[in-house]
Parts: structure tokens; sequence; C-alpha cells
């Protein structure tokens, strides 16, 4: 699965012009593989977000599937804040890795998805 959902993250990056992605994840992951190359990628974008507008729910993204957590949190907590068109894909079963966390409980709770 891992090369498959890593060659389609690169493609999508691609799509989008994103050459300095492309490069982080191609450095991670001759570095470290599928989370290394997630890592890497959330690392760039989450540096150049203060700059670049760079969707935050994005970077949650990479940082869960680099298996950082507490990072993908803090940047889904913000994408909630800056009220992301994508909060209410937050039931999705993407996020299951940090469903039982009692910080995710408490975003959904936020966004009334969960009482």
């Amino acid at each position: 699965m891992y090369p498959d959902a890593f060659e389609k993250a690169r493609a999508l990056y691609a799509a989008l012009g994103e050459s300095s992605v492309i490069s982080a994840f191609d450095e991670g992951f001759e570095r470290d593989g599928y989370r290394g190359a997630m890592l890497r990628a959330a690392e760039l974008m989450a540096g150049r977000a203060d700059s670049v507008y760079t969707p935050a729910f994005d970077i949650a993204r990479l940082y869960l599937n680099a298996g950082r957590n507490r990072e993908a949190l803090e940047w889904l907590k913000r994408g909630v804040e800056e009220r992301s068109p994508d909060t209410p894909y937050i039931i999705h079963s993407l996020w299951d890795p940090i469903r039982g966390d009692p910080q995710f409980q408490e975003i959904l709770r936020g966004v009334n998805l969960l009482k």
C-alpha cells in the first residue's frame, strides 16, 4: 500500500506544481521510506505556512501519514480555527489513528460532530 500511496501523493503535488514538495518527498523517501517522505513534506509545508498559504489540513494529513499524531492534531486544530472547508470531513476514516485521542474528541465536539 505504501508505494502506491507515495506515488499518488507525489502525483498530486506534481499536478499542483509543487516541485519543492516533490523534492522533499524524494529526499524523505530515500532516507526513511514512506513515513520519512510524509514527514519531510509536512515539515517543509509547515515551515513555509506563515509566508505562503498552505492548507493546515494538508499539513495535518501529511503528519498523520508520517505517524506524527501530536503534530497532526496541532495542524488539525489550526485548520478548524481557520474554518477550513475540509472540517466536516474529519469524520472520515483517514483520521482513525487519532480518533481515540482526547484532543481529537475535543475538536469533534468543537465543530458539533460529537456530543
